[in-house]
C-alpha cells in the first residue's frame, strides 16, 4: 500500500502521533493528498507567532491570505509583538484575520485591529494598555467569549450586557471585580499584596494567576502566598510568574511553611521567580523538608529540592514547577511531579515553552 492509497484515519493518526512526539509534519504535506490534509489540520489548529522571524510570520500571514482552506483550519492564534511589526505588516495581519471564520482563541491583539472580523471568540486577549483599546462594537459580537485577558486596562467592559459568559478573568487591578462566581483569575502582583477582593470567588475560583515583577522586598512570597491563601483556601491551580529580570535580587524566606497550612486542595503550583537569588530561613522545626532549608536559584539540584519540599508539605499537590534567572540569560526550570495517592516524586528539565504551559488560566 503506497501513501497515496493510506485512508485519512490511518493519515490522521500518523500525524498525531508524530505531532505528539515533538516531529515536524510539514514533509507529509508532500506525500500525499490525505497526509497533507490531515497536517494542515493540525499545523494550522493551533499557531503561535511569538519570537518567530518576521519573514516567517508574514509568510504566514501571506499563506492565509491566499489560501481560504488554511485560514478556516485556524481555530487558536497568537500574535507577535506589536512593536516587531511595521505598518505594512499590521495591515497584512488585519488581511488575514478577516480570512480566519474559525478562529476561537486569539491573544496579543490590540484593539485597532479588530473591527468587523467575521469569527467568534471564546477566548480573547487584548494588550491595548489604555482605555478605549477594543470598541463597544467588538464586545457586542464577541458575546461567546469565556476567557478575557486584559493586562492593561483598568477599566473592565460591561459583563452583563456584553460579556455574559466570562468565567475566567485576566486584569490589571482586583480593585473592580465583576459580581459574578468567576473560576479563574489572572492578575498583577499588587502593591498593597492584598487579595482580599478574591474572596467573594471562594466558593468558584480554582485557578489563580498572579504576575509582575518581584524585585522588591514589599513582594515576598511567603506573604503573597499567605493573604491568598486566606482568601481562597480552596484553590486548585496556582501560578506566581514574574515576568521581567531587574537588579535588585533578594533573598527572602522560602514558602514551604505555608503550604504546610494554607492550601487544602490544590493539585498544581507554578513559580518562576527572576530577581531571588536564594530562599533562606532560619528555621529548624521543617518535619518536611530536605536537609536545609537555605535553596540557591540559581543552582538546578536546589530548585528541584525546593519543588519536592512543596510537594511534601502539601499533602494534595501532584505538580510543582519551579524556575529561576539569577545570571540575566541563564534560565533554569524543572517540574516535579507525583501520582494520585502519593508515590514517588519525579524531577524533570523543561523549555520554556513547556513551562509556561502548565499555567492553567489559558488550559485547564
Amino acid at each position: 500500500m503506497s501513501f497515496s492509497t493510506l485512508p485519512p484515519e490511518i493519515c490522521g493518526s500518523v500525524c498525531h502521533e508524530l505531532k505528539e512526539l515533538g516531529g515536524n509534519l510539514a514533509p507529509l504535506c508532500t506525500t500525499s493528498r490525505n497526509f497533507s490534509r490531515e497536517a494542515q489540520r493540525i499545523l494550522y489548529h493551533s499557531v503561535d507567532l511569538r519570537g518567530r522571524e518576521m519573514r516567517a510570520v508574514t509568510s504566514w500571514a501571506y499563506t492565509i491570505t491566499e489560501h481560504t482552506h488554511l485560514a478556516e483550519r485556524v481555530h487558536a492564534l497568537v500574535l507577535p509583538a506589536i512593536e516587531s511589526l511595521d505598518m505594512s505588516d499590521n495591515a497584512k495581519f488585519v488581511k488575514a484575520l478577516r480570512k480566519c471564520i474559525n478562529l476561537k482563541e486569539l491573544r496579543g491583539a490590540h484593539g485597532w485591529m479588530l473591527s468587523g472580523f467575521p469569527f467568534r471568540l471564546q477566548k480573547f486577549e487584548n494588550l491595548v494598555p489604555w482605555e478605549g483599546g477594543v470598541g463597544d462594537d467588538f464586545w457586542k459580537t464577541q458575546t461567546e467569549i469565556r476567557v478575557l485577558s486584559l493586562p492593561y486596562l483598568p477599566n473592565l467592559p460591561s459583563f452583563e450586557n456584553q460579556l455574559p459568559n466570562v468565567i475566567a478573568l485576566g486584569t490589571p487591578t482586583l480593585d473592580v471585580l465583576p459580581a459574578r462566581p468567576l473560576q479563574r483569575v489572572e492578575t498583577r502582583f499588587l502593591t498593597s499584596r492584598d487579595f482580599s477582593p478574591l474572596a467573594q470567588y471562594s466558593q468558584t475560583l480554582t485557578t489563580l494567576s498572579v504576575r509582575g515583577a518581584l524585585a522588591s522586598v514589599q513582594f515576598s512570597i511567603p506573604d503573597i502566598l499567605t493573604s491568598i491563601a486566606v482568601s481562597v483556601p480552596a484553590l486548585l491551580h496556582l501560578s506566581i510568574i514574574e515576568h521581567r529580570k531587574m537588579f535588585l535580587p533578594h533573598s527572602p524566606d522560602p514558602p514551604t511553611p505555608i503550604f504546610r497550612k494554607g492550601f487544602r486542595k490544590l493539585k498544581t503550583f507554578v513559580l518562576q521567580v527572576r530577581n531571588i537569588e536564594r530562599f533562606w530561613s532560619t528555621e529548624s522545626d521543617a518535619p518536611d523538608s530536605t536537609d536545609s532549608n537555605d535553596y540557591e536559584m540559581n543552582h538546578l539540584p536546589d530548585l528541584e529540592r525546593l519543588g519536592v519540599d512543596i510537594l511534601k508539605a502539601c499533602p494534595t499537590l501532584l505538580r510543582a514547577a519551579i524556575g529561576s534567572e539569577v545570571v540575566r540569560g541563564q534560565e533554569m526550570r524543572c517540574v516535579l511531579t507525583r501520582a494520585n495517592g502519593g508515590g514517588a516524586i519525579q524531577a524533570e528539565a523543561v523549555t520554556a515553552l513547556e513551562f509556561e504551559a502548565l499555567d492553567m488560566f489559558w488550559n485547564p
